[in-house]
């Protein structure tokens, strides 16, 4: 059955300077504790999960709530505690800053009246807490992230690989990678310039982050040198992939002061062996790649 929705409203902190609302004294009272107790332990973390899941379960104890469903488009975040229910009040949270995105509170049964004012003055402790923890958000996805291409940079590919490396050889499941540099690239710089040369790193890796599984993680190495990190793939099925990718940058174009630009890529497949880590699967994937220049461009070759 579909969510039944109660309320559906914009929710403006600068608007909320009204005194907080119950029906009796004594709730009045727990709501005004409950408000100075949100205030202070919202503010012990920057994780949007985290304080979620912490305002949920303190709210709890004046208005019962199943659960919280949170998106803000603009960061791509998206949050959902593990009960929903099929009535639900939703707000568009705003402040003089922009947009903190939009969140619901469902349960199984309506609300009244006097419980949607309440959840509008205990969102008014959210909202401060909210605003930090996304511009902390936007600036650690900021110092992971290449600037032109949009996709991972190095310090991420460190961490992911780290991380990634760790869980694979723990769990004894496959891990691989395709290192992968575009061929003569020089030359379409030299040709139309810097800019072309960006803009058709742009396109390719827009095209690849759409081909890719979500597991699959893109970053870019350096330069025009880019890494494929494959979660759960061995390497029959990491050179797969790779050939997928082949097809799939010699199909790319852009076009450039009337003209249709393309390129192709050379790639070195490397899977996960126990002897591994982080430097020597990278070595072992960039002698395969440079095999693959060796032998014509265009292709991949596997590591030994």
């Amino acid at each position: 059955m579909a969510n039944r929705i109660q309320s559906a409203s914009v929710f403006n902190l600068t608007n909320r300077l009204e005194p907080a609302r119950a029906e009796h004294s004594t709730q009045k009272a727990k709501l005004n504790q409950l408000l100075i107790d949100l205030s202070r332990d919202l503010q012990a973390s920057l994780e949007i999960e985290e304080i979620l899941y912490l305002f949920l379960n303190r709210i709890r104890t004046l208005v019962p709530v199943d659960g919280i469903n949170y998106s803000h488009e603009e960061s791509d975040i998206q949050f959902s505690s593990a009960v929903t229910g099929k009535h639900k009040v939703s707000y568009q949270l705003n402040t003089e800053e922009g947009s903190l995105g939009l969140i619901a509170f469902t349960r199984h049964r309506r609300y009244r009246d006097n419980e949607i004012l309440m959840l509008e003055d205990l969102m008014s402790s959210l909202m401060y807490p909210l605003r930090n923890s996304l511009k902390y958000h936007s600036a650690l996805k900021a110092a992971t992230t290449d600037p032109l291409t949009l996709c991972g940079n190095r310090q991420a590919l460190d961490a992911a690989l780290h991380r990634e490396i760790d869980l694979a050889l723990r769990d004894k499941t496959p891990l691989s990678i395709i290192m992968f540099d575009f061929d003569h690239f020089k030359k379409v710089n030299d040709d139309y310039g810097h800019q072309c040369g960006d803009d058709l790193l742009k396109q390719v890796a827009m095209d690849l982050l759409q081909m890719l599984r979500k597991t699959d993680l893109l970053f870019r190495y350096g330069g025009e040198e880019f890494l494929i990190l494959l979660h759960k793939t061995d390497l029959e099925g990491a050179a797969q992939v790779a050939e997928k990718v082949r097809r799939g940058v010699s199909s790319s174009t852009i076009s450039y002061k009337n003209q249709k630009i393309s390129t192709t890529i050379s790639s070195g497949v490397a899977t996960l062996n126990s002897l591994d880590c982080v430097t020597s699967i990278i070595e072992r994937a960039d002698k395969a790649l440079y095999a693959a220049k060796r032998k014509g461009r265009n292709q991949a070759c596997c590591a030994e």
